[in-house]
């Protein structure tokens, strides 16, 4: 905008994926028929990804006992048929290819299987798990849960909402 001024003020929190967005005022040049809108402050939250996110742990291509910590993990398995416990936390636990057995613990965790048959256990907490490629176990555990078994044929337990599985 040419001769105008606009005040935004951004700050992102990559843990919790939360970006905080406050729009200040915009200030015209002398003369200028001025019309003010007030957003005010909102709270966007996006879930991370195994695409989005950086991880805290990663494997190699060969098979592996990945461990996370009782806070919140980002975990890659890359190659390999990896093991992956995520315990504590609010946890994004990502398989990379192979057969993975990924379990989340507590937390409400995000687990992907990723490419390979997979068998992922959400265990405690509201829990989010995608067996993306493969023949895929699914198992939500307690609390309310969200499978997508993605392609392949899948399984699905304690499902609260079964897309994708039989």
């Amino acid at each position: 905008m040419t001769g105008s001024r606009r005040v935004a003020r951004r700050a992102a929190v990559l843990a919790t994926a939360t970006v905080m967005v406050a729009m200040g005022a915009s200030a015209a040049p002398a003369g200028a028929a001025v019309r003010g809108y007030g957003l005010g402050a909102r709270a966007l939250t996006a879930p991370l990804t195994c695409d989005t996110a950086t991880p805290t742990l990663s494997g190699t291509d060969f098979s592996e006992i990945l461990e996370g910590t009782p806070g919140n993990d980002v975990i890659f398995g890359l190659g390999g048929d990896d093991v992956i416990n995520g315990l504590g936390g609010d946890d994004l636990l990502c398989g990379g290819s192979g057969d993975d057995a990924v379990s989340g613990g507590d937390g409400d965790d995000t687990l992907d299987g990723e490419s390979g048959s997979d068998g992922l256990s959400g265990e405690a907490g509201d829990d989010t798990l995608r067996g993306s490629g493969g023949s895929d176990f699914l198992n939500g555990g307690s609390g309310v849960n969200t499978n997508d078994g993605g392609t392949g044929v899948d399984f699905c337990v304690n499902p609260s909402n079964g897309r994708g599985c039989p």
